[in-house]
C-alpha cells in the first residue's frame, strides 16, 4: 500500500532574504548564490530537471563557459567556484559559491549572462560538447558500487528509473537550457550570502598586497625566536653563525615543502579554465594555502643536512631548536 509521506508545506515561489552578510573566521571572502525554482513531480520529470539544471548550469558558468573564463581572468572567482542543481523533495535550486573578492559583482556577471543566454540562445556546438562530457562524466560516476546504490535507492522512492539517463540527454536541447535559464535565473529569485572576515586583519595594504596582523605576529615570533637560538648557540656547541646560515635554507625551504603539499592534495583548486596549472595561483601565498606539518617536516630534513655539511651534531641543533 502507498505510504503517504509529509514533507511539510509547500516552498513559497519567491526567496526568503536577497541579500544577506555574515562574518566569521575566514581567510577571504566566501559567496553563496541561490537560485530557487520550482521542484519537479516525483518521476521521469525529476530526473529530466536535474539532468537539464546541472547542464544548465554548465553552459552559464561552467569551467569551460566564457563566463566563467572572463571572471577567473579578473580575478573574481579561483579554482574553488562552483554551479550546479540541487533538489530535495518539495523544493528545488541552484547553488553556486566560493572564495570571491567581490561576491556581488559575480552574483550580477551570473545574472546578466543568464539574461543574454535567454535572449540570443546558447551555442549550439558549445552546448552538444557540455552534454557529451555531462554524459561521460555521469556514466564514470556509476563505477562506484555506492553511487549505483544510492541512484537506484533515490530512483525507487521518487518513482522513476535512474537508468533512462541516455535517453533524457539525447533529448535535451540547447533550447530548453535557454528557457530554463529564461524561467529561473532572475534577479527575483535569485539569493546572496556573503562570508566575510571577521575583524579588522589587515594591518596594511601595497596595492592588491595586504598584511595581516597574524602575519607581523608571526614574523615577530620568528624573529625572537632565532634572536634566542644565536644567543644561546655556544651552549650547544655552534656559532651564531651557523644558526643564521641554517634559517637562510630552512625558512625559504620550510615555506615551499609546505606550499607543494598543499596544491599536490588540492590541485583542483589551482587550475585555470583549461584544466592546466595555473602557475601565478601557485605563486600566490598570500592568497593561503600552506600546510604546516609538511613545512616542518621540509625543516627537519633541511636542518639534518646543514648540519651534517657544517659538521654539527644534528641532536645538538634539535636541542637548540627546541631549547
Amino acid at each position: 500500500p502507498a505510504i503517504p509521506r509529509d514533507h511539510g508545506s509547500n516552498e513559497p515561489s519567491q526567496v526568503y532574504c536577497q541579500e544577506d552578510v555574515l562574518t566569521m573566521e575566514v581567510a577571504a571572502p566566501l559567496l553563496q548564490i541561490g537560485v530557487k525554482l520550482q521542484a519537479a513531480h516525483d518521476g521521469p520529470a525529476q530526473l529530466r530537471q536535474r539532468l537539464l539544471g546541472d547542464l544548465t548550469c554548465d553552459a552559464l558558468v561552467g569551467s569551460s563557459s566564457p563566463l566563467y573564463n572572463k571572471l577567473y581572468a579578473e580575478g573574481l572567482i579561483n579554482g574553488s567556484f562552483y554551479m550546479g542543481y540541487v533538489d530535495y523533495p518539495g523544493c528545488a535550486f541552484l547553488m553556486a559559491g566560493g572564495e570571491s573578492k567581490d561576491p556581488t559583482a559575480v552574483r550580477d556577471a551570473i545574472l546578466e549572462e543568464a539574461a543574454r543566454l535567454a535572449k540570443d540562445g546558447i551555442d549550439e556546438a558549445m552546448f552538444q560538447r557540455l552534454k557529451k562530457s555531462a554524459y561521460g562524466a555521469y556514466v564514470r560516476s556509476l563505477n562506484s558500487f555506492e553511487t549505483l546504490c544510492v541512484e537506484q535507492a533515490q530512483g525507487y522512492f521518487a518513482n522513476q528509473d535512474p537508468w533512462t539517463f541516455p535517453e533524457i540527454y539525447d533529448a535535451l536541447t540547447a533550447q530548453e537550457a535557454a528557457a530554463f535559464l529564461a524561467q529561473w535565473v532572475k534577479p527575483e529569485q535569485t539569493a546572496l550570502v556573503v562570508i566575510r572576515p571577521e575583524g579588522n586583519r589587515v594591518a596594511f595594504s601595497i596595492g592588491d598586497f595586504h598584511v595581516y596582523w597574524y602575519g607581523i605576529i608571526i614574523a615577530f615570533g620568528f624573529f625572537l625566536g632565532v634572536s634566542f637560538c644565536c644567543a644561546n648557540a655556544k651552549k650547544f656547541g655552534m656559532k651564531p653563525d651557523d644558526i643564521l646560515d641554517l634559517i637562510l635554507f630552512v625558512a625559504p625551504g620550510g615555506i615551499i615543502g609546505a606550499r607543494l603539499y598543499y596544491i599536490i592534495f588540492n590541485h583542483t583548486l589551482y587550475l585555470d579554465a583549461n584544466g592546466k596549472l595555473d602557475l601565478q595561483a601557485c605563486l600566490s601565498i598570500h592568497k593561503g594555502g600552506l600546510a604546516i606539518y609538511d613545512g616542518i617536516i621540509v625543516g627537519i630534513l633541511i636542518t639534518w643536512a646543514v648540519a651534517h655539511h657544517k659538521k654539527i651534531p644534528f641532536p645538538a641543533m634539535l636541542d637548540l631548536c627546541v631549547f
